[in-house]
């Protein structure tokens, strides 16, 4: 589960959206990883008639989609940075979606927060794309009920999600209790109040706000990873080590010894 920095107050309303976000999250990484695992079994001949209707991974060896590179440079270009290793990609992609599905909660290693932040900000552009299109009549002429989910009605996409009842009651409660305890506005019509604040929780622009400790994982738009590891600026921000690989020595003789990574990601460790 995902270390959310920006929760209610309330520990009660905090699980809640915690849960909430963490599930849509996790939703959106399962269409895009069914999106790509289609184009790739289309490729080859064939999709699976189960992909969709079932779980993800009752259809899907998510082992041996790590192994897959096809799907590595598929979420590589989509995801990841310019140049990321692609035999790397698919630890990058799907540790997050692992990182997602863990009981305990952790705040993903840089490059997974580089996934995260692609991933909301991909939703986001498709919203407001189809809206776009929607406006200048591309959809006109299809009958029927509007095949895309999420559409208010007034016609339009949204990237606000509602919190189902009665957990939105309890939130609203709690953030209403947190306005009260905020010194009162000088001027009312700018008044902030729970509907106000609740909307931090269900619309995914503000996600980027929320989500993330910091954006110390936009700097490898510009250094790789062991640069900016290796690099002053990882000192000056406190950017340390990750927490999901381990180097190990390994003896091949008496004269030649070898360093090799292995991949131990603590929310791949709980039982």
């Amino acid at each position: 589960m995902l270390k959310i920095p920006s929760l209610p107050s309330d520990q009660k309303a905090a699980e809640i959206v915690k849960k909430f976000i963490n599930d849509r999250l996790i939703r959106m990484m399962e269409d895009i990883i069914e999106d790509e695992i289609a184009f790739v079994m289309a490729m080859s001949g064939g999709i699976d008639k189960d992909l969709g209707e079932k779980p993800l991974d009752e259809v899907i060896d998510m082992d041996a989609l790590m192994q897959n590179l096809e799907f590595a440079e598929n979420v590589s270009l989509s995801y990841l940075p310019d140049d990321y290793p692609i035999d790397k990609a698919n630890r990058e992609f799907l540790g997050l979606y692992r990182l997602l599905r863990a009981k305990e909660e952790y705040v993903p290693e840089l490059p997974m927060e580089y996934v995260l932040d692609r991933v909301i900000g991909s939703a986001i552009w498709e919203v407001d794309m189809i809206n776009a299109d929607t406006e200048d009549g591309l959809f006109d002429d299809i009958e029927g009920d509007s095949i895309f989910e999420g559409i208010e009605e007034e016609g339009e996409l949204t990237t606000i999600e509602r919190i189902p009842d009665p957990d939105r009651a309890v939130v609203l409660k709690a953030l209403e209790k947190e306005c009260e305890e905020l010194e009162p506005p000088e001027n009312d019509e700018d008044d902030y109040g729970p509907e106000e604040m609740i909307l931090l929780y269900e619309d995914l622009r503000n996600y980027r706000e929320i989500c993330f400790w910091d954006m110390d994982f936009a700097l490898l738009d510009e250094m790789d990873e062991e640069e900016l590891a290796n690099s002053d600026v990882s000192k000056l921000m406190g950017i340390g080590a990750r927490s999901d690989v381990r180097t190990v020595e390994l003896s091949l003789d008496d004269n030649l010894k070898v360093n090799m990574e292995i991949n131990a990601a603590p929310w791949d460790m709980e039982e």
